[in-house]
Formats: C-alpha cells, sequence, structure tokens
C-alpha cells in the first residue's frame, strides 16, 4: 500500500485557507493519485479520467485545479503537475535494506575480529588460545558459584512464613497465629475477629466448590467488607466466645401517636407537625423500612402489652 507525506503545517499554511472545502479534499485527492501515478508529482491525465479516478463531478475537480493554479501549488504547462513534489515528498531510502547491510557489517566485524584474534594468540604460543578459553570458562564458573550460595543463603535466611489453610475435614484453621489475630484486630476495630472466623469457617463448608488457595487474602477481604458494613452484628470476647448483644425492649409509645387533629392513632414514622397523612391531605402509608428500623427486627407481639396506648 502506498503513502506520501502530508505536513502538520497543513493547518495553519495560508494558502490552504483559501480553499474551500469541497477544493481541499480535491487537493487531498490529487496528492495520492499523483503518489500512485510515481510520476515526481506529475497529472499527465485528462480531465475525465481524473474525475473518474477521483470519483468526483469534473465542474468540482476543474474548480479545485484552477484555484490550485491561481495559489500556485500546480503548475499547468502541458499537464498539471505538483510545484514543490521534490522537496515536499523525497524519496526515503529503503530501510530494511539498510537494516540488512548493518547487520551483515556486524556479523562480517565479529567474525573478523574473533579470527583475528585467535590467530595472534596462536602466534604467540600455541597454547595461549586454549588457555586463555579454559581460564575464562573458569572465571565464569566461579562467578556462577558465587550467585548461587548468595541465592541459597538468602533463602536459608529468610524463615518461611506458615500458609493459612482451612481443613474441611477436621473444620478448623491452620496456621493463624497470635501474630496474625492481633493486626486484624487493630486495622479492623468494629469485627469480632473470631466470631468472623468462625462465620467464614461455616461459610466454607456450605460451599465446599470455593476453596480458596489465597486464605490470607480471602480473611482480609471479609474482615474489610465487614467493617464497612458496620462490624460484627453481635459482640465477643476476641477468643472465639460470642456474648450475643441484650435488646431493649420496644415499647409501643415509641411506635405511635395520636394526630392532633382528627385523634386518630397512627405511625409516628407517618407523622409530620403532630398531623397523620389524612389531615396532611395525603393517602395514608406504612413506612415499612422507617418501622423495621424502629423496631430492630421485632414483631408486635414482642412489644410490652403495658405500653400500649389505649385504641379509640
Amino acid at each position: 500500500m502506498g503513502w506520501l507525506r502530508l505536513y502538520t503545517e497543513v493547518i495553519d499554511d495560508p494558502k490552504m485557507a483559501k480553499l474551500s472545502e469541497k477544493s481541499f479534499r480535491v487537493f487531498i485527492y490529487l496528492m495520492c493519485f499523483a503518489k500512485e501515478l510515481e510520476e515526481n508529482g506529475v497529472i499527465n491525465r485528462s480531465l475525465a479520467d481524473i474525475s473518474w479516478r477521483l470519483r468526483l463531478p469534473e465542474s468540482q475537480v476543474k474548480k479545485a485545479i484552477s484555484e490550485l493554479i491561481d495559489l500556485e501549488i500546480l503548475s499547468n504547462d502541458k499537464c498539471i503537475a505538483f510545484r514543490n513534489w521534490s522537496k515536499r515528498q523525497y524519496e526515503s531510502d529503503n530501510v530494511s535494506e539498510r537494516v540488512r547491510r548493518h547487520r551483515a557489517k556486524g556479523e562480517t566485524l565479529h567474525e573478523t575480529l574473533h579470527e583475528t584474534l585467535h590467530e595472534t594468540l596462536q602466534n604467540e604460543n600455541g597454547n595461549v588460545t586454549c588457555n586463555v578459553i579454559e581460564q575464562n570458562r573458569t572465571d565464569t564458573e566461579q562467578i556462577q558459584n558465587r550467585v548461587e550460595n548468595a541465592t541459597s543463603e538468602k533463602n536459608r535466611s529468610k524463615p518461611t512464613e506458615p500458609k493459612i489453610n482451612f481443613n474441611l475435614e477436621t473444620r478448623t484453621w491452620e496456621n493463624i497465629s497470635q501474630g496474625d489475630m492481633e493486626p486484624w484486630k487493630k486495622a479492623y476495630p468494629a469485627c469480632d475477629v473470631s466470631v468472623e472466623l468462625n462465620a467464614m469457617a461455616e461459610w466454607l463448608i456450605a460451599n465446599p466448590e470455593k476453596r480458596k488457595e489465597r486464605y490470607r487474602k480471602f480473611i482480609v477481604n471479609w474482615l474489610s467488607r465487614q467493617q464497612q458494613r458496620g462490624g460484627t452484628k453481635t459482640g465477643g470476647n476476641g477468643n472465639g466466645g460470642t456474648v450475643h448483644q441484650q435488646s431493649t425492649p420496644m415499647k409501643a409509645s415509641d411506635l405511635f401517636g395520636f394526630c392532633k387533629k382528627c385523634r386518630k392513632e397512627c405511625l409516628k414514622t407517618d407523622m409530620q407537625d403532630g398531623l397523620c397523612f389524612n389531615c396532611q391531605g395525603h393517602d395514608p402509608t406504612i413506612a415499612k423500612e422507617a418501622l423495621q428500623k424502629i423496631m430492630g427486627g421485632l414483631t408486635m407481639k414482642e412489644l410490652e402489652p403495658d405500653e400500649y396506648p389505649p385504641f379509640q
């Protein structure tokens, strides 16, 4: 596929600014056509042939060519031609051929240097070449041995951290030390780590097909999510024991009130300025989410009976 050069200065070129959009399009097409012909910017074709090749009306092509001639972008002696084609669209060297010559030159130089060194050493002493090669091999082996010894010594000095694992057969965590627990407790203060570990264990038992390869990452991700959700729902003593929080008895007076106007009983969540939804001019609704939030999951039966307000 052929290509040509289009310079960025075409955006600010005053000659280009004088061209209409249609003429500028013809200008680009003519450059492509000239490059395709490979006649150094000369387009020795009739107007009909040019229009057919550009797939444009003859009138549009003729008008654009006239504008380009007036701007001294094209010349029209015997045929139209780009004035500065050789300057703007100069021939590039063959990059592939240049790279091939460079590589061939490098290989030749390497072979020549190797042969010269070999002959020089042999001329001075017939055994020198062998001795130098043997000495180089010995030095290389010594360096490799030092590197291997240093790597082995580093690996021996670094303690191997036991990998945390969950044993499905015994249903217990393995290799979790106090050194793991303390950082988790500090990083996730709203979580009871022991309780959460028990919850993780139950989840893993219920989902054996979702066994993890990296349990430490699994634990940290779990604790992070629980911390964002407000922490462990039940309290704990930090040693695996669970202490359930005592719920405060819910009173009916906390939930219900009486409308100042109609004196009817209704939920406080549906009241505004002491008025029920009916007296406010709204349809009566029950705010279920707000009610559940206030009751904390309790049912109506769990309310203290003596706290029920008198029904009218």
